[in-house]
């Protein structure tokens, strides 16, 4: 895994959010690249997605592999991009905190979702990781107050 601290993508804790939002993103068919993707993350790093379903909480736990195993049909077939519509980071020494409201959309259907992550990263080795990621989607009960 080429882990350069020169990557700009390490840079500070706004950047390594964006480059997940970038690497993603992509149209249809056209390969994301996973190895990039993988190097945003601590070896240990677990992402988590929080859903309603009904009255009940859904938490679904993966490593970043399970999470690129999951995802990547998905991604081939769709021309899909998220974006962030604002990045806020809290930082302290070596950790930091980035909430990052997100949209989501599709290639032929527009928006399709609209949500929250929130990353807790961490400085080692010259660089800045992403350690921990939680996401949920809006939902009837959970709603984004932001504007396009």
């Amino acid at each position: 895994m080429g882990q350069n601290p020169s990557n700009k993508d390490y840079e500070n804790p706004e950047k390594l959010a964006l480059a997940l939002l970038e690497t993603i993103s992509g149209k249809k068919g056209e390969p994301r690249d996973w190895e990039r993707f993988q190097n945003l993350f601590t070896p240990d790093a677990q992402l988590h997605a929080i859903r309603l379903k009904g009255d009940s909480i859904i938490h679904q736990s993966f490593s970043v592999e399970e999470f690129i195993e999951r995802t990547k049909p998905f991604y081939s077939a769709n021309g899909f991009r998220e974006y962030a519509f604002e990045t806020e980071v809290k930082s302290f020494g070596h950790i930091a905190q980035v909430f990052q409201p997100y949209g989501a959309s599709v290639e032929g259907k527009g928006e399709i979702a609209r949500g929250v992550s929130v990353y807790e990263m961490v400085f080692k080795k010259g660089r800045w990781w992403i350690s921990y990621l939680n996401y949920e989607a809006e939902s009837e009960k959970v709603r984004l107050n932001i504007k396009k």
